[in-house]
């Protein structure tokens, strides 16, 4: 008759069972050998056919609010009733950061001036024939280039203790690609609230407003000296 200590059998297997693994059988990872390092040009192959570089272009800007001074009763730009051009008024208030990107002109986006105060005006020959701003949105944003003539035309007797009626007006700089106003009947318009650090246009825009000083008129009835007859 055969006997099977099964005290001892079931001890050898727990042990065999539990036993941890041999380190030295343990199946170690490949050693992936020295390693070589990608080179810049390299690099440059493994980019998409579509990839661009974000450019350092940023958009031009003018230091606002911005305010011409003008007397009681006279169209004009200045107190000295000198037609000025957009670069004369607008110039030393433009910044390009490091762009080194140059004035070019503007967009007008909103006019906020009404019939009581008087009337925007721009001129394309100098000051010989003037045009009232037409209606402008940001997407309809009246572009003239810096050589431009601008100027306000007060209502008769009107003048204000502060300034007012601004007009929204985007920086343009070289970097702007479109084209210009050169005939009032047909205006060039641009789009001046989308970003785009590239297109040279200032989407926040700033302040150009008119002060008007009050200038004393002649009494009715008062007599006037003639010379010269």
């Amino acid at each position: 008759m055969k006997y099977t200590n099964l005290f001892l059998s079931t001890a050898l297997a727990m042990t065999f069972a539990c036993a941890p693994p041999d380190p030295v059988s343990e199946k170690q990872p490949a050693d992936p050998g020295p390693q070589e390092s990608t080179t810049e040009e390299e690099g440059k192959d493994l980019l998409p056919d579509n990839f661009q570089a974000i450019s350092g272009e940023s958009d031009p800007s003018f230091s606002g609010p911005i305010t011409i001074s003008i007397n009681e009763d006279v169209a004009g730009s200045n107190l000295a009733v000198t037609n000025q051009t957009v670069s004369d008024i607008l110039a030393s208030s433009f910044s390009d950061g490091t762009d080194g990107d140059s004035f070019t002109g503007i967009a007008i986006s909103s006019n906020a001036t009404t019939s009581a105060i008087g009337v925007w005006e721009y001129s394309l020959n100098s000051g010989t024939n003037w045009h009232a701003l037409p209606a402008v949105t940001n997407l309809t944003a009246l572009v003239l280039n810096t050589s431009t003539h601008i100027r306000f035309n007060p209502t008769l007797n009107y003048n204000n203790s502060s300034a007012e009626a601004p007009l929204t007006v985007h920086a343009l700089d070289s970097a702007y690609s479109g084209s210009f106003t050169t005939d009032s009947a047909s205006p060039v318009t641009a789009v001046t609230n989308v970003s785009l650090a590239t297109d040279g246009i200032d989407e926040t825009g700033a302040a150009l407003n008119v002060s008007i000083a009050s200038v004393a008129d002649v009494p009715e009835g008062a007599a006037v000296s003639v010379t010269g007859i």
